[in-house]
């Protein structure tokens, strides 16, 4: 490309001008519901292996920001860090299916450290959250990533930029200059790691956090950016530039953070489709995994390169469709437990694992990405046949799941960690805009004394 990105100062003269006033109610109510479930993930994420060795190595750094889940605070590049880490690593975080990607996960955690140590009201941290979502999924839904890229660490973590540009007051000028040195900074994310089950794949997006944190800061500094960097790394090196018209169609009517998406399923979210049908086969019929021959999944082409029958870790498991769906069979769940290390080697859901096949329909890839279809068949021993077809799996932005199954989410997720005091982070994320300071939400935030 080599040149400037058509589109791109509308966009960030949106994203630098936007106000509280300006964003429509349902809009505000949507991004705290985004938050509230960011949040939850972030909490139980903590506790995933490897989080314990961070915190204590950002505890020999000091600060205000805190490292959710712990009763570690330290600097805002290092909070920033691990709850972005921690808020992936279950698979549990919201997401884009428009964008392909993560923005939330990337944006939350950057603006909550700097404005917890800056004392940043809430209102300001909302009206940040949702300019840099609405940057991040908007440069991301842009650009299609080459097979081998995973998309955390990548497009999204410039929407961190410019949430934080947003906080400080910079113009219009300066935020776009803080993208493209964002997007010089991001890291080269690899989709193996994620299939191989190499929880790196977590640090992704912490450290493209951290990275836009320092990018940010930087402006004021006196770094100086190229002017092509975020086409060149995202539309040459990383990606395609496929649809740049996306960054300023319907800006201003068309809200991305009102069209994500959200989880039950413990796992990547190109299995969701996969395990709702598995899951009305088991209401409608209820096989057990002794009576199953085998199992064939018709899927879309993102969906159907996650084959692995024989995972080795609990990431890799929520990157297999044969795992995911002989958990479910076995299990007749889908949490996190379904996908963590005490199932993974069970004997019952490996030898069901080896008898599903995974297979692209091109007539369902032409679907993406309003859908992401499954079709699932399910062979008995007797020769019956069990078939159902889900184009649209809960959670999704045309079949959602409701605020009230996503609150029980939040605490079934934030109670085992921070115990009661899960209902007043609830309470302080739905008062969002009314906080004096991030103090407020993040007293809630910290791990038990017990703990």
């Amino acid at each position: 490309m080599g040149g400037s990105l058509a589109g791109l100062r509308e966009l960030v003269e949106f994203a630098a001008g936007l106000r509280w006033e300006a964003i429509p109610p349902a809009v505000r109510e949507r991004a705290k519901l985004t938050i509230l479930d960011l949040v939850g993930a972030n909490l139980a994420g903590s506790l995933d292996p490897g989080m314990e060795g961070l915190s204590s190595h950002l505890a020999a750094h000091p600060g205000r920001a805190t490292a959710i889940g712990t009763r570690v605070r330290t600097t805002a590049e290092g909070a920033a860090l691990f709850n972005g880490a921690a808020t992936v690593a279950l698979e549990l975080d919201e997401g884009n299916q428009f964008a392909r990607a993560h923005p939330g996960a990337h944006v939350w955690p950057a603006v909550l450290a700097v404005a917890e140590e800056e004392r940043r009201p809430g209102s300001a941290v909302l009206t940040a959250f949702i300019a840099g979502y609405e940057v991040g999924a908007r440069v991301a839904a842009s650009f299609t990533l080459k097979r081998a890229v995973h998309p955390h660490g990548s497009a999204c973590a410039v929407g961190a930029a410019a949430a934080l540009s947003h906080l400080w007051g910079y113009s219009p000028e300066q935020m776009e200059g803080a993208l493209h040195l964002a997007a010089s900074l991001v890291v080269p994310s690899d989709w193996g790691a994620a299939l191989a089950g190499a929880t790196v794949r977590n640090l992704f997006t912490g450290v493209a956090i951290r990275n836009a944190i320092l990018a940010t800061r930087s402006i004021t500094w006196g770094f100086t950016h190229h002017p092509a960097a975020l086409p060149t790394v995202l539309g040459e090196i990383l990606g395609d530039p496929t649809h740049p018209g996306i960054l300023t169609q319907g800006l201003g009517e068309t809200w991305y953070v009102a069209r994500n998406y959200f989880k039950m399923h413990a796992c990547c979210q190109y299995l969701h489709s996969t395990l709702d049908a598995v899951m009305e086969i088991l209401r409608k019929r209820n096989p057990s995994p002794e009576e199953v021959a085998e199992i064939t999944v018709e899927t879309y082409n993102l969906a159907a390169r996650l084959t692995n029958p024989a995972p080795e870790t609990p990431l890799a498991a929520k990157f297999s469709i044969p795992y995911a769906v002989a958990a479910a069979l076995t299990l007749r769940e889908t949490g996190p437990e379904a996908f963590g290390l005490r199932n993974v080697h069970n004997p019952t859901i490996r030898s069901l694992a080896s008898r599903v096949r995974v297979i692209e329909d091109p007539r369902l890839t032409a679907m993406l990405p309003e859908a992401r279809p499954a079709r699932v068949t399910i062979t008995l021993a007797t020769g019956e046949k069990l078939v159902e077809e889900c184009f649209q799996s809960r959670g999704l932005a045309d079949n959602p799941f409701t605020p009230a199954e996503l609150e029980e989410k939040f605490l079934r997720l934030s109670t085992p960690v921070i115990g009661d005091a899960a209902v007043q982070a609830r309470e302080a994320v739905w008062r969002l805009e009314a906080l004096p300071h991030m103090h407020a939400l993040t007293e809630h935030l910290v791990a038990r004394q017990d703990g």
